[in-house]
């Protein structure tokens, strides 16, 4: 799961820089807020069409408000396309789950 993890971040990074506004003193943070990054909501609303074509997602023009960083993006096109969940914070050093139905008998 890391290295898939890893391959969705590349993407949404390459989904995010085009829209960048050009400052040489913003540097990409995955834990960073997008606006704090220089995009702005119309830059937002873009990043939403592409992630949602990119992924086959159909994201509200409100996501970002609600998943205001790239790790909060990746974690939500982890988590709806693939089944894969954090377990808890990077912290915990905790490998993603993938989520698997079970029947209890």
């Amino acid at each position: 799961p890391e290295s898939i993890t890893k391959f969705v971040e590349q993407q949404v990074i390459e989904l995010i820089e085009p829209l960048r506004q050009v400052d040489p003193s913003i540097v990409y943070s995955r834990t960073a807020g997008l606006m704090d990054m220089g995009l702005d909501s119309q830059q937002l609303l873009a990043l939403s069409t592409r992630i949602s074509q990119q992924y086959h997602l159909n994201l509200e023009p409100t996501f970002f408000f609600t998943h205001p960083t790239p790790d909060a993006a990746i974690q939500y096109i982890l988590r709806t396309k693939l089944g894969i969940e954090r377990a808890s914070a990077k912290s915990s050093g905790a490998s993603p789950v993938i989520n698997e139905q079970i029947a209890i008998i």
